[in-house]
């Protein structure tokens, strides 16, 4: 079938050669005079090249988050937290990305007071991560179904905690992040979908992300960071 293909594309690359040299002479009258085509016929078309590969990605993800913070269970009730997450990268190869990303991580649990560690009243975690990165990409060619990555970068972390009849802590600290995963190309369950996301909206492709990533940042000896395991989708365009 790509052969048959190949040789439909020649075919008509040499007709067109030959129309493009040749304008003059394309039939005769019925006297033997030749039939003059001007330039501006709809003959003289153009062939549209490749489409452009896409320039820009849109990652939205949720997923859990496991602090390192040893205690997190004792306070929280639960080893995990919920954890959501969006992104937005340059892409400066097909395989080489450059972006941004923030992350939203909430939990409630149960506050002590700090003189005798009894319970004080509920306490209230945000954590904002917010992340540089650069991403590699293991695509070879286009319409790859599974594409694996890698990457990672700097980090800026924004926490807030609240404990009830007690005042908040707020701050920020630096620290880093590596992240892997799968992207699965979903674009062949749904062509026609597809297709009309492309023309109407103009994402050229759909994915289905599965990624682990794992950020460290320290608040005076305290670990703020951990691991996550998210699943989310990925727009190119």
């Amino acid at each position: 079938m790509i052969g048959f293909t190949i040789r439909k594309l020649i075919a008509a690359a040499t007709v067109l050669s030959m129309l493009l040299a040749c304008p003059t002479v394309l039939a005769q009258e019925p006297d033997g005079s030749p039939i003059i085509i001007p330039e501006e016929s709809p003959a003289s078309f153009l062939v549209k090249g490749p489409p452009k590969p896409p320039r820009w990605a849109l990652e939205i993800k949720a997923g859990d988050f496991e602090p390192d913070l040893d205690e997190w269970q004792t306070f929280f009730g639960e080893e995990t937290s919920n954890e959501i997450g969006i992104a937005f990268a340059y892409k400066l190869k097909r395989w080489l990305e450059v972006g941004a990303a923030v992350d939203y991580i909430r939990d409630k649990g149960a506050g002590r007071l700090p003189l005798n560690g009894d319970v004080g009243g509920n306490v209230t975690y945000n954590l904002f991560p917010a992340h540089v990165y650069v991403l590699l990409r293991g695509v070879f060619h286009e319409n790859q179904r599974i594409v694996p990555y890698v990457g990672g970068g700097f980090t800026r972390a924004y926490y807030r905690q609240k404990i009830d009849n007690q005042g908040s802590r707020r701050g920020e600290t630096d620290g880093e992040h590596t992240r892997a995963g799968l992207q699965i190309l979903l674009d062949w369950i749904d062509r026609d979908g597809a297709s009309g996301l492309q023309s109407e909206v103009g994402i050229n492709n759909t994915y289905l992300i599965l990624e682990v990533k794992k950020f460290s940042a320290d608040v005076e000896g305290i670990e703020l960071g951990g691991e996550s395991a998210m699943i989310g989708l990925l727009f190119e365009f």
